[in-house]
This record gives structure tokens, sequence and C-alpha cells, in this order.
């Protein structure tokens, strides 16, 4: 984020507008992704009925006659995008392929439409927090949307639309690796928008009297372990993370469809980098299929993905002299007037007992090696941009304490040396700071029905009708089995790919 937009911004704010935000809190709260919401779809998942899932969802998002919204949406209205995307998944499990490509390709026009970003929105959301701006996408959803409309398009026997979308991954991955890491802002940005926050207060005729520091690196940031995301955030801290550039699902994808098109070249290139690059063991019957024998491939998707949760760091207040002052008064009854909260989100497990995918097909077993852990690739991507979330979230805490130093600087002048005074101010700056503190609500909004990994293998079989069992084991422990029927072909892409969200 350039400081330039903020600081055409923050020049033009009134002392009026600054304290308004404390008002503000249980308002943007309200728009804060509820997970409850989610219990309906979430119980048909968890019995494998994925129809049931998005007639939940449908009717969750139905407008009642005579009204002009839904009356308990899972979707607010500025989270379009996951209604489609979520719904698009779901609808690809249930075998709704036309329905599930809609929704997918909407949603990435949504996608694609909220690059260029509104100002507005950008503005408000440091004034509040991100809640009030419209969903625009994570990477990892912009990239997988491809990858699930090109079995999509296979399911509707059209391969060449199937590798159309695998293309359209590859070039967003190539496209992302151009994107300059050091495009956010600075932390001289960040100073500068302190100052002419703390200058804003004082055109009032406030002298605040504030030393605003930089607040502590990521990779400083002390960290509680066993709270919530507190492991997403010490991964970050490890540098655990590898930079995205490539993904061995959409290489395997793409490689199978190649080969089906009789492009036997460019599926030997998509091999190799999945052997050289990702160390998928690439078998010589995968590599080398006599032109009379069909190859069936089979992808098993296992698990659910992360999802996003809320970790509050503390900021102490002592910097904001008035606070610091009501705090220390205070301390024995209300030791937390003199702390602060900064809110950011970070990805959590759902944790999956799945370790091992096997499948049967006539009397031949073969064991399905992990092709892509789906929600490693989603750490990634939220770990690269992860400072810059940070320190957004530092500045949006900073506005919402100036606004109570404010509030509680006026109290002060107003009381001057009655002997209620102290009361007073501690008053307002309680008033003042529950707002504030309700505003520290990080956007937590993201997908929620991907699979956590892919599992892949193969059979090479003579041409003809097959029954694939795919079986879903946590240890030795079999917690799910799907058949599917296949007519496999030689020369052609023959692919199953099957779904166990057993967590």
């Amino acid at each position: 984020m350039k400081s330039c937009i903020l600081r055409g911004t923050a020049l033009r704010m009134k002392t009026s507008v600054v304290l308004l935000i404390v008002g503000m809190g249980t308002v943007i709260f309200s728009c804060a992704t509820d997970p409850n919401v989610y219990a309906k779809p979430d119980a048909a998942i968890r019995t494998g009925d994925y129809a049931s899932a998005v007639v939940a969802i449908n009717e969750a998002q139905t407008i009642p006659e005579g009204k002009d919204k839904p009356m308990n949406p899972i979707y607010q209205a500025n989270s379009t995008i996951l209604l489609h995307l979520d719904r698009g998944i779901l609808e690809y499990y249930a075998g709704s392929f036309e329905e599930s490509t809609k929704d997918l390709e909407e949603a990435e026009r949504l996608i694609e439409e909220a690059f260029t970003k509104s100002v507005t929105q950008e503005i408000s959301s440091y004034l509040a927090n991100d809640n009030v701006k419209d969903y625009a996408g994570e990477t990892y959803e912009d990239l997988y949307i491809n990858v699930f409309n090109a079995l999509n398009y296979y399911a509707n026997d059209d391969i060449e639309g199937a590798g159309v979308e695998v293309r359209r991954m590859t070039e967003k991955l190539v496209a992302f690796e151009g994107i300059d890491e050091k495009s956010g802002f600075e932390i001289s940005d960040l100073m500068t928008f302190f100052a002419e926050a703390v200058e804003v207060a004082e055109q009032g005729g406030l002298t605040l009297g504030i030393d605003l520091q930089v607040p502590s690196p990521v990779h400083s940031l002390q960290v509680v372990p066993g709270d919530p995301g507190a492991d997403f955030i010490q991964w970050v801290q490890s540098d655990t993370g590898k930079k995205i550039v490539d993904s061995a699902l959409a290489r395997y994808l793409s490689a199978v469809f190649y080969r089906g098109m009789g492009n036997d070249d460019d599926a030997r290139i998509d091999l190799e980098v999945l052997s050289q690059t990702f160390g998928f063991d690439v078998t010589s019957e995968e590599s080398d299929i006599p032109s009379e024998k069909a190859r069936i491939n089979v992808i098993g998707f296992a698990g659910l993905s992360p999802v996003k949760a809320m970790y509050k760091q503390t900021i102490p207040l002592d910097v904001f002299p008035t606070i610091h002052e009501a705090a220390e008064k205070a301390s024995a009854v209300d030791p937390t007037l003199g702390v602060g909260w900064a809110a950011v989100p970070v990805l959590v497990p759902r944790a999956s007992t799945i370790d091992k995918v096997e499948i049967t097909i006539n009397d031949e077993i073969v064991t399905l090696n992990l092709l892509e852990d789906i929600g490693e690739l989603m750490k990634s991507t939220l770990a690269e941009k992860f400072d810059d979330i940070y320190y957004k979230a530092y500045i949006q805490a900073a506005i919402r304490y100036i606004a109570v130093e404010v509030a509680g600087k006026q109290a002060k002048e107003k009381a001057g040396d009655s002997p209620m005074a102290d009361a007073a101010v501690k008053a307002a700056i309680v008033g003042a700071k529950k707002g504030a503190d309700a505003l520290a609500q990080a956007d937590v909004r993201s997908s929620r029905y991907f699979p956590d990994k892919a599992y892949a293998g193969g059979v090479t079989m003579d041409p003809g009708e097959y029954t694939v069992t795919v079986n879903y084991y946590a240890g030795s422990v079999k917690v799910g089995s799907v058949e599917k029927k296949i007519n496999a072909q030689a020369g052609k892409a023959n692919i199953v790919d099957t779904v166990c969200n057993f967590q």
C-alpha cells in the first residue's frame, strides 16, 4: 500500500471524523464472518452429501418475497466471490459439472475485476478493518479455480477446454512470479502515515505528545504457543514456506490432457518437470505407454483445506500519554486499559487423518503418491504477503487508539481541575476504547471447501470398461471408499477423480 493514497486522505480528515471511528465497532463487527453460518453445509459435507450442501447454501442465499436481501445469508453482499467459489467446488464434488463451471468462471471474473480496487473501500479499511471491503480472493483461490474447471470440462468430454484451463493456471503462476515483492509500503511510508494521523488530531488543537514506534518485524513477534494461529505465525517466522512458482497438480493434469490430445512432446515435458522439480515418482508406465494400451490416471482428493482464523497481537499503549496516565491510575481494577490490539488473519489446518490412498482395478492394487499438498501451497501464498498484512493491521490499530487518545484528551481539557476530572477522563477513554477494541477484527473470509491434499497414480490396462475403487486410509483403518466406472480408451485421457473429506 503506497503512502501517497494514505497521505492525501489523512490530511483531509477532521478530528470529528477520527473520533467517529470509535463508534463504529459494533457496526463493523457485524460484517465479520461468523463460522456458525456454515453449520448446515458443513454437516452435509461430513456425510459426503455434497448436493445437500449446495441446497443449504442456495436456501440461505434466497431472497424472500417482499424483501431486498436474504434473511440469514451465509455470504454477505461483499463476499460474492466466496459464494460462487464455495458453491462451485461443492457442485464439482456433487457431479454437477456445468453448474460448477458457471460458478467458478463467475468467481474468476469477479477476482479479475477486484484487481482494480476501490480507493474509497481501501481508505475505509484503514479507518475500521478489512471486513468493510469487497472480498477480492486470495492467490491460491484464483489458481485452483482453473484446476477444478479443467476437471469440469473433462467430465463434459471437452478435453481441449480442460487443457485451456490448466494453461490459464500456468500463465497465472508466471504472472505471480513476476510481481515485485517490494511493491507494498515501506517502513518510511508507515511512519509518515503515523505522523500525519497525529497531525490531524493536533489540527483540532490537541497536543498529543505521541512518539509512535516502528512495530516489531513479524520475525520478532513474541508468539504465545497454543494461541489460535500461533503455529502459522511461527511457520512464517521459520521461512519454511517457498514462493509458489509452479503446481504439481496442474502439471500432472496438463501431461494427461496433452497425451489425450496426441501431444506427446508437451506431455513428456510436464512429466519431466513433475519428476525434477517436485520429486513426484513418474514411473516408466506413465511415460512410456504402448499405443494399444489405455492409461487410467486416478486423482484422490483428501481432507479439507485450511481456513482463516484471527490472531490478535497485543500493543502497549504507553506512547499515548492520556491513555497511559489513566491506565496507571486504574491498573488495580482494569489492567487491560493500557493495552490495545492488532488483528491479523492466519491459516489454521483442519487436520485430516487420511495418510494413504489406494486404488483397486480388477485384482491390481496401486498406492497413490502424494502429488500436491494444497494446504501448504495456500499457507505459502499467504506467508508471502504476511509482512504487509501485519503492518497494515498495526496502522489500523494506531489510528483507532489515536482516536481514543483524542477522546481522553478532550475530556481532560473539558474537566479542567474538577474533582471528577480523573473519573471523566477514564469514562471517556473506556467508552472510546471499547469501540476501538471492537474494531480489532481481522478479515477471516476465505474459501472453505478446497481439498487439503491431492494424491495421484495410474494403471495401464487393455482398453475397456472398468470399475475403479479408491480407498482412503487413516493408518490401517479404511475411512472412505469411492467407486467409479470408466470406459478406458487407448491414446486418450482416462481420468478418475474422487474426494474424501474425512477429518
